[in-house]
């Protein structure tokens, strides 16, 4: 008989974690299932991937959390992080480990509290509220890594000449700062009385939001923006009983990150679960009528529901960044050898950052960018890099796993290696050897090897043979992404 406490394990790829108490009763595992007793074929709820992903985590803090710290002096040298959500939070736990001594201090627009964001997508069916998807609260993880946390403060101003933030709660002097501000929902271009009604779902409080309105006896959702999180909500709402009108401006779902071929199949999939699929529309007006919202489209048709939910991408937070003269484009430009931006002393990660021309919306490479800069702040070097990541959807009809590269292309550099029905395999390749793939279906379980294959063809082609495989956050792509950032 086994009489030791039980743990809890970290899916390393999404953030996912596996406590042994309480088992994966979803997925087959009894409250009480150890770690060493889960089968193999056991897979990770929000991402997919095998108990080999896990890793033990350590203890979390005494029920009375140690003395904080002094507050940092005026005149002291901290570092400053601006972002509650993964890139934050990485970036706290990286430069603690790096800096035992120095202050830390993070800024929090919203409470800090720490929780896998991808679960926000298929949390309805599960009945989850939002406060039942934390797994730390942000007093907690501050105290355990001796972190100064300043929650529900924004940001109003950087002084770079002077090294120091203007914020809600007075000013802040700073050695180093980080910008983890992560993403926000794009807003739908939308006239009509009830436009302010739509929901971006993003974050806890959003996610509370939307479950405020389903318990309301609503039964009709619209979902705007068939991508990654679109689907993924599509097939959570739908699995929660509700009907489910699901409307993008692609003629299928999936269409900007899986081939055609996958794209059709997830389309057939999707409507063998009562979701109704609206391709090549968009919206233009919503409008509130008696008990419901109307919602006219582009071609003057117009449908009804009683919530409508936003899912059409997100867009980096670099407004205050912009003001203070920092350089940026898409995202805050970012070098992949320190993580640093054009401002000596401050640097970014996560959703606002911008790397090499690319964004980075997934846990793994923010974790490796706050390695980066963690190892910057002591002159050590530790390059950020840029790899394409493995994307794994959450949609249970029909699972999915793209890696994508931008050499890849369009559809017609691809070619079909496996199909049966809903299972598929598609590959591109190049004169180097596989540069992409997609699986759908019992396909899926190549996923791994394949990136394996597709990180060593890359690095053969760079002259290199260190590959060791890691796994990417599989929330999305870089305008789909259900953010990982807070």
């Amino acid at each position: 008989m086994n009489n030791r406490a039980y743990r809890k394990y970290l899916c390393r790829v999404c953030g996912f974690i596996y406590d042994e108490a309480k088992g994966d009763v979803d997925g087959g595992l009894a409250p009480g299932t150890r770690y060493e007793d889960i089968p193999d074929d056991w897979s990770c709820p929000l991402c997919g991937v095998s108990k080999a992903e896990m890793v033990l985590m350590a203890d979390r803090p005494p029920s009375r959390p140690p003395a904080r710290r002094r507050a940092p002096r005026a005149d002291a040298d901290p570092v400053v992080i601006v972002g509650g959500g993964i890139g934050g939070w990485s970036a706290a736990q990286r430069v603690r480990a790096r800096v035992p001594d120095r202050d830390i201090v993070l800024i929090s627009a919203c409470d800090g509290h720490a929780y896998p964001k991808p679960a926000l997508s298929v949390a309805v069916a599960k009945g989850q509220e939002a406060d039942d998807l934390i797994d730390q609260r942000a007093e907690e993880k501050a105290a355990a890594l001796d972190v100064t946390l300043r929650a529900r403060t924004r940001v109003l101003r950087i002084d770079v000449a002077r090294r120091r933030l203007v914020t809600t709660r007075g000013t802040l002097q700073y050695g180093d700062l980080v910008l983890a501000l992560g993403a926000a929902q794009i807003r739908l271009p939308l006239s009509g009385d009830a436009v302010e009604d739509v929901l971006y779902v993003n974050d806890l409080g959003s996610y509370r939001e939307l479950r405020s309105r389903l318990s309301s006896g609503v039964q009709r959702v619209l979902i705007v923006g068939a991508g990654l999180i679109g689907c993924e909500f599509a097939e959570d709402l739908a699995a929660g009983g509700y009907h489910v009108t699901l409307l993008d401006r692609a003629m299928l779902p999936l269409a900007q990150l899986a081939p055609q071929p996958i794209a059709t199949a997830l389309h057939r999939a999707l409507q063998a679960k009562g979701i109704v699929f609206r391709g090549g529309r968009r919206v233009d007006t919503i409008e509130h009528r008696t008990d419901d919202y109307r919602v006219t489209l582009d071609d003057g048709s117009s449908l009804h529901a009683d919530v409508v939910v936003s899912a059409i991408g997100l867009a980096p937070l670099i407004k205050a960044a912009v003001k203070a003269g920092i350089d940026t484009a898409r995202g805050v430009i970012a070098t992949a050898s320190s993580m640093r931006t054009s401002a000596e002393h401050v640097y970014a990660l996560g959703d606002c950052a911008q790397v090499n021309g690319a964004l980075y919306s997934y846990i793994e490479p923010i974790q490796r960018q706050a390695a980066t800069l963690a190892a910057a702040l002591t002159d050590q070097a530790e390059p950020f890099e840029t790899r394409a990541p493995l994307v794994r959807v959450k949609t249970p009809s029909l699972p999915i796993a793209v890696c994508r590269s931008a050499a890849a292309g369009d559809d017609r550099r691809w070619h079909i290696v496996e199909q049966d029905g809903g299972d598929l395999h598609l590959e591109c390749r190049d004169d180097a050897g596989l540069i992409g793939f997609a699986v759908s279906g019992a396909c899926v379980r190549l996923a791994s090897e394949l990136y394996t294959c597709v990180e060593a063809c890359r690095l053969r082609a760079n002259g290199r043979s260190d590959f060791t495989p890691a796994l990417a956050y599989p929330g999305g792509s870089e305008t789909d992404a259900v953010s990982a950032q807070g």
